[in-house]
């Protein structure tokens, strides 16, 4: 069976941004990406799913507003019943085909809702609600234009650079760009080891940046864990009550190398932000206009602690690690959604966020790095290099396909619990914890650890479940974006027994 890659978009969307002509210079840029993709022994279908035709003859409703969610995801998981890809990319920002706007598990952060591709990598109907879909199964990627620009140029140089990009050695990522505000160092430094080995390279702003030199800017591996704002194409560091400028759009454009990965946790760091003609577009929309392979990034405020590892820290590595390993920019998405949803349960508000608002850009089914030769390939001398991958990647979309209907019936989070009244000893521990945070008024929220099916059965059975109390709140200090402390505290028994503080991002 062939390997098949479809790509889903909005033809009359298309059109109407970007001119008839402008839209047959997409259809063009497709042409050349489909015959790339056939010499890599690849077979990729364009569906736009607005066609009538061909969306009944796939048995799948066609989307008569593009701007609609639930028409998109009614659509696309009907294209995927009906031809079951091992790839699946959205072409355009989200004026062409939306994000699914999925509610805040954090209400009252500031984010009204979160922007997610995540609904379209679970076979689950649509809904709003983040529970619904931890369980993914599809390799999934956006390859994005610039949201409401209407010039195709930077689409169309994302398309082309999908077609050109080859499986490079693993030593030719190697050298890589790390850069993390300064107050972040020490959580900053244990993801830098976990990707790559090392810390060595990494940048610290301030005093570093945003002048990053071309050497430095060469690298083809970059990770950043620096401040980022709403529809803002720069990115922060800081010192203290200091946010110095540690990345921004204008300065890296046309200095990137084509082949370039990326994962950055700053809040809003792959934000679609619309940038009509005249107006800068963000950092993500850069990286992607200068040949980026894959970028993943967040589209809301994130978070995660300062000095350990939780939240946007584990998906980035994740993601950045299963990429140097070999996987496929969808699949390492893939795989960085599971292992996480697995990995950190019970998953509390910023947990079910961090899942959702993390999406890749770029090709899914592009592969930067070269995969080790496989015990496949090896013990099958007559078979062909193309038949050999197709088998593998049958195999894998398997596994995933049964990890990702494991963790729906395992699953762990956190049900939000009725106000109660607190034991003295937990409300004036919850108050220390919220003074060492930097928050002096907060909003409380309790909970209970739930989960799956399986999860249910086994408390059914007795198992003890501890309550979490969630507090959050805006710290004092100035900074580019909202600036919010999150503390996690579970308790059980009348006492607290564990603490985490998060923070965004921003």
């Amino acid at each position: 069976m062939p390997v098949l890659k479809v790509i889903v978009s909005n033809g009359s969307a298309l059109e109407a941004l970007y001119s008839r002509q402008g839209f047959a210079s997409v259809q063009q840029a497709l042409d050349t990406l489909i015959q790339a993709d056939d010499k890599r022994g690849i077979t990729t279908k364009v569906i736009y799913l607005d066609d009538q035709k061909i969306m009944q003859g796939l048995n799948a409703p066609p989307v008569s507003n593009p701007g609609d969610d639930r028409q998109n995801k009614t659509a696309i998981d009907a294209v995927c019943t009906a031809l079951r890809p091992d790839y699946l990319v959205i072409l355009g920002a989200p004026d062409i085909v939306p994000m699914q706007r999925l509610d805040n598990p954090l209400a009252g952060d500031g984010d009204a809702d979160v922007p997610s591709d995540l609904p379209y990598a679970c076979s689950g109907a649509y809904s709003r609600n983040i529970l619904n879909f931890l369980n993914p199964t599809r390799v999934v990627s956006r390859l994005p234009g610039i949201n409401g620009n209407k010039n195709p140029d930077a689409l169309n140089k994302a398309i082309g650079a999908a077609a050109i990009i080859e499986p490079q050695l693993h030593r030719i990522y190697e050298k890589y760009l790390a850069i993390s505000a300064k107050v972040w160092r020490n959580s900053s430094t244990a993801s830098t080891r976990n990707i790559f080995g090392n810390a060595d390279a990494l940048q610290l702003s301030p005093p570093d940046g945003p002048d990053w030199s071309n050497a430095q800017l060469d690298s083809l591996s970059h990770f950043i864990n620096c401040h980022g704002a709403n529809n803002d194409p720069k990115w922060y560091g800081q010192d203290g009550n200091q946010y110095p400028d540690a990345m921004k759009a204008a300065q890296i454009n046309n200095k990137l190398k084509i082949g370039t990965i990326a994962a950055a946790e700053c809040c809003y760091g792959a934000q679609l932000y619309p940038a009509p003609e005249g107006t800068q577009s963000g950092i993500c929309n850069t990286y992607l206009s200068n040949g980026a392979a894959a970028f993943c990034g967040s589209s809301t405020i994130a978070y995660g602690p300062a000095d350990g590892q939780g939240q946007a820290d584990l998906i980035t590595q994740y993601f950045l690690v299963n990429l140097l390993g070999g996987a496929s920019a969808g699949r390492a998405m893939l795989e960085a959604r599971q292992k996480f949803i697995q990995t950190a349960a019970p998953l509390g508000p910023t947990d079910l966020k961090t899942v959702a608002q993390f999406n890749v850009m770029g090709d899914a089914a592009s592969h930067p790095v070269a995969a080790a030769l496989s015990v496949l390939a090896a013990a099958s001398p007559d078979v062909s290099h193309v038949e050999v991958i197709a088998m593998e990647i049958a195999a894998r979309r398997r596994q995933l396909q049964l990890a990702g209907d494991a963790l729906g019936r395992n699953a762990r989070w956190l049900e939000r619990l009725p106000q109660l009244p607190m034991v003295k000893a937990v409300e004036e521990g919850l108050g220390e914890l919220a003074r060492r945070a930097g928050i002096a008024e907060w909003t409380h929220e309790a909970f209970r650890e739930t989960g799956g099916e399986e999860i249910m059965a086994d408390w059914e059975q007795g198992a003890s479940r501890a309550i979490v109390h969630v507090l959050f709140g805006k710290r004092a200090d100035k900074a580019p974006g909202p600036n919010l402390a999150v503390v996690k505290a579970t308790e059980v028994s009348g006492r607290l027994i564990a603490s985490e503080i998060q923070y965004s991002k921003s």
